[in-house]
């Protein structure tokens, strides 16, 4: 099991050099000891992961949702932990009709300009699109109507993998995939701990190390080994 929040802080802190003891390692996220260079590691650690898992996507992130249908009810809310649609396009799947139900493209600002009606226009919900607001949510078009009233509409998608507190489980599946993400947090680390202005075009994306880190993990986080040859083989 990949280690915790804590851990993956202490880990940052070794590699950087600020501890070094055995007997001096965090404890709580409230220790005086190192509390400057703590705080640092914890923006350090969900800074890093902020930026892998908006372009990456890890295997922890994926899981499911679904919806329930009500008559007459256009909006619906989208998971709590939800970050976006696992699928590209993102789309729910009714396992009674053995269909899938597609974003309307453009989005509700076209819809509302092409079909002025759309909130009040009801039977089976072919298309759906994201609705400003509060929570992320979605509504359909049509609005479901009473013959498709509580069927459920299954997702897939990426959660909410950032750890906020000491026990919560860093999103990799095994140990040496959270000790190559902690080289590349101590990357980060370094650069917030220097303090050192920030350089005109100077960007930790395309720091050596950063970038040398960062191939290392998503290497190991890839299901299969990438392929070695290109174009086609034949056999004689």
């Amino acid at each position: 099991m990949a280690q915790t929040f804590l851990q993956a802080v202490n880990r940052v802190l070794r590699i950087s050099g600020i501890i070094r003891g055995d007997t001096d390692p965090v404890a709580l996220f409230s220790d005086l000891q190192h509390g400057a260079t703590l705080n640092i590691a914890i923006l350090a650690i969900q800074s890093t992961l902020t930026d892998l898992t908006a372009y990456y996507e890890f295997p922890k992130e994926r899981t499911s949702g679904s919806i329930t249908l009500a008559t007459n009810t256009r909006t619906y809310a989208l998971a709590a932990d939800f970050v976006q649609f696992w699928n590209n396009p993102g789309f729910f799947y009714d396992a009674t009709q053995n269909f899938t139900i597609l974003e309307f493209g453009g989005g509700e600002q076209r819809l509302a300009r092409v079909i002025f009606d759309y909130k009040t226009q009801y039977g089976y919900p072919n298309e759906w699109y994201y609705v400003d607001g509060d929570t992320k949510q979605v509504g359909f078009y049509q609005v479901p109507d009473a013959s498709v009233n509580g069927r459920i509409l299954t997702y897939d998608y990426e959660k909410d993998v950032i750890p906020l507190v000491e026990t919560d489980v860093m999103p990799f599946i095994r140990d040496i995939e959270v000790f190559a993400f902690c080289e590349l947090a101590s990357v980060k680390f370094n650069a917030m701990f220097s303090q050192q202005p920030k350089q005109p075009g100077l960007d930790i994306q395309k720091d050596p190390n950063y970038v040398s880190a960062r191939a290392s993990l998503l290497k190991l986080i890839r299901p299969t080994k990438p392929s070695k040859r290109y174009g086609r083989s034949f056999t004689l």
